[in-house]
């Protein structure tokens, strides 16, 4: 069946987000698109261009004829023609803003008319800086009838800069009525996100063939030089440089000189001059022709790389100066297409790369993809405009006309938490659980503690991901609203020594063991590794007390927690507020007889960030390390000390503001990234009964207290 040629009854309307810029695959992408759902039956306008549109008109009186400035603004107003002619703008729902809030009744009218509303493609879904913005998820629209087709991440994994926004982009994306990204690692990452199947499908340009395009485009602009060129009847190579013309200008005429072709060059932010104008008078229908008569193409950018691949053209993807790893747009489509050898790197020469390009095993596959992809947008779109529901069209999607449903990928330690994995705290509430102990805690390459699962072993219950701190808190009816602040301290000078400031755990625990019960604290094994372990006596409290700045491997703690407190004995459990989460989270609820404490806490840095600073330490002595003391008193008192003791019975004292443990400690640079964006800080959103850590600023801001505070007061 022509899924293009389908014709649907009653010629509903659609709304298409279309995001659009004076860039050729931008607003290419977005015509496919919108070509796609008229051709499958529908009446479209586009919404959210109006920021594109309307733009003051070049002036060179004002700007300068031979400017930067003056270029660009000529290429404005060469791609607003284009859209005017090819796209139908609503005008009302087109100025709703970037929060996605309507502003009026008119729009909410206006938003009454569509029985569906689309948006993507391109990296609409990066969770972060420009693209971030309710508006692009579809917001102001009603849920069932959100789609998302070929929305892109634009990344391999979730990168730093971006942790923050995982809660709400989370939110964002679970609004969403019908998912699909552009690439297998955009669907694998929103997976790994909401914890359901997400398909791949093609970006809009490959829904189109190339005489769909030619058809569509009969005409088009061309510069003066440009024109020249094809009218000369000379083969030619294709230059589309987005962003790299001066770095990669050597390579494309050097390959242009042993190929025998002329060059045609479109140019972009990087450059200026007449080579520039050729994108100022070639419009997108002029790049379409461009594509088409070229003998070979060069390109920096992903359309470039699109059109090349669908028109069947021998191509080159140049890279920028440094190649982004975890750009995966087209290293991804070429992986899909079973191509290879065609990413340059800087510096290549330009006699490695093969001249003549078969592409037969690729256009089938695309023909499979372009299949799928067309069905996904017809069945959604059906849906939307349907009142079936959305879970029953979802699946009769993922049959993927097969009459097999895609199974979920398998779950790794991405899917532990329904979350970025950065978010993940290590807390190791999944491990314990788990009713078969399919999940363990294994460092990451960072060496943060993350939980992976067995997924022979694993039975599809569930229990990790509903009872994950991050997204569930259970009853705790003990709590109370109102809250104390204390200035505390040991009576007895020795255990506030031992201590790192004013000895509360100490006197918390001894109060608990006291009464037959058993306390929990961070101990060094003889590894150095921190762990958590019990004392059931005031002897075996010692090596529990003092800091540990590394994160705690919790281990099977909280499974003895409940086996203690099933046996009738108290319990006071000492962690970090991450770790009192996962502890009743495990639990899943409250205990008369459990006391929680938990530390003001700066973050918690990577053990195996601690190891590689003691093996430092280690070459410059030549001595093995066998005890490590943080927050040392005994020769500076209350601070931030550290002493490290060496197998031949020496120790030196380093203080932590100065030390480089200490100094990337205290700058937040070897902290788990999770902790930047925690939920468990601030007085609200603690679950311990009690918190304890160093009250820095007593005595030092007028207040009377005259007790000594050299040796440390609690908080």
């Amino acid at each position: 069946m022509d899924m293009l040629n389908s014709a649907f009854n009653g010629q509903k309307k659609v709304a298409y987000l279309a995001f659009m810029g004076t860039n050729y695959g931008t607003i290419l992408q977005s015509l496919a698109l919108y070509e796609a759902i008229k051709r499958l039956g529908y009446s479209c306008e586009v919404i959210g261009a109006d920021e594109f549109l309307n733009r003051p008109p070049a002036d060179p009186a004002v700007l300068g004829k031979d400017t930067k400035a003056y270029d660009t603004a000529r290429t404005h107003v060469l791609f607003e023609k284009f859209n005017r002619e090819h796209f139908v703008f609503n005008s009302v729902l087109g100025k709703i803003p970037l929060n996605g809030q309507l502003e009026s009744a008119a729009q909410q009218a206006e938003l009454e008319q569509f029985s569906a509303f689309v948006c993507g493609s391109d990296q609409i879904w990066k969770p972060a800086g420009f693209w971030f913005h309710p508006k692009r998820y579809l917001q102001f629209a009603p849920v069932r009838k959100r789609i998302g087709y070929a929305p892109s991440v634009g990344w391999n994994k979730i990168e730093f800069k971006a942790v923050t926004n995982i809660p709400r982009w989370r939110e964002l994306l679970s609004g969403m009525a019908y998912l699909s990204t552009r690439e297998t690692t955009g669907s694998a990452i929103v997976e790994e996100l909401l914890g359901r199947p997400v398909p791949t499908v093609l970006d809009p340009t490959f829904l189109l063939t190339p005489e769909d395009w030619k058809a569509l485009l009969p005409a088009a602009r061309f510069s003066e030089e440009v024109r020249s060129i094809r009218e000369s009847g000379k083969p030619y190579l294709l230059a589309y440089l987005l962003d790299t013309y001066e770095l990669n200008r050597t390579y494309v005429e050097g390959l242009a000189k042993r190929l025998g072709l002329e060059v045609i060059w479109l140019t972009g932010r990087d450059n200026k001059g007449p080579i520039q104008r050729n994108c100022a008078d070639t419009d997108a229908a002029g790049f379409v022709h461009l594509v088409d008569g070229a003998k070979f193409v060069c390109a920096d950018g992903y359309h470039g790389t699109c059109f090349s691949v669908n028109f069947g053209k021998p191509f080159a993807v140049l890279s920028g100066k440094k190649i982004n790893t975890n750009d995966s747009r087209m290293q991804n489509l070429l992986q899909r297409l079973g191509i290879k050898g065609r990413m340059v790197v800087p510096g290549e020469a330009p006699d490695k790369i093969a001249a003549e390009l078969d592409m037969t095993a690729a256009h089938a596959a695309l023909a499979k993809e372009r299949e799928f992809s067309l069905h996904f947008l017809s069945d959604a779109l059906a849906g939307a405009c349907s009142n079936k529901k959305i879970a029953e069209v979802s699946k009769a999607i993922l049959m993927n006309h097969t009459g097999e449903i895609r199974p979920l990928p398998k779950r790794t330690i991405n899917r532990v938490p329904l979350d970025n994995p950065d978010n993940c705290t290590g807390c190791g509430a999944c491990m314990n659980i788990c009713p078969k102990k399919a999940i363990r805690l294994v460092p990451n390459k960072y060496g943060f503690l993350a939980p992976v699962v067995d997924d022979a072993q694993c039975v599809r219950c569930g229990q990790c991901l509903s009872r994950c701190p991050l997204r569930k808190r259970p009853e705790l009816p003990k709590r109370h609203k109102l809250t104390k602040a204390w200035a505390a301290w040991a009576l007895d000078s020795q255990k506030v020594m031992a201590s790192a400031s004013g000895g509360m755990f100490r006197l918390l625990a001894e109060h608990i063991l006291a009464k037959g019960g058993v306390a929990y604290g961070v101990a060094w094994d003889g590894l150095l590794r921190a762990r958590t372990v019990y004392a059931t006596s005031v002897e075996e409290l010692a090596p529990l007390c003092g800091s540990k700045y590394v994160q705690a491997n919790t281990g099977f703690a909280y499974t003895e927690v409940k086996k203690h407190l099933n046996a009738g004995k108290p319990v006071l459990f000492s962690g970090t507020s991450c770790q009192i989460a996962g502890l009743y989270a495990y639990l899943g609820k409250d205990h008369e007889l459990l006391t929680t404490v938990d530390l003001l806490c700066g973050g918690v840095p990577s053990p195996l960030f601690l190891h590689k600073y003691l093996e430092w330490r280690e070459r410059q002595r030549g001595e093995r390390i066998t005890h490590l003391e943080f927050r040392n008193k005994k020769q500076k008192g209350w601070g931030l000390g550290m002493v490290l003791g060496y197998a031949d019975g020496k120790s030196f004292y380093f203080p932590m503001q100065h030390d480089e443990y200490g100094v990337l400690y205290n700058g937040h640079y070897i902290q788990r990234p999770g902790c930047f964006v925690c939920r468990f800080r601030g007085i609200e959103n603690r679950w311990s009964d009690i918190t304890i850590g160093d009250f820095w600023g007593i005595g030092k801001h007028g207040e009377p207290f005259e007790h000594e505070r050299k040796q440390g007061v609690s908080v």
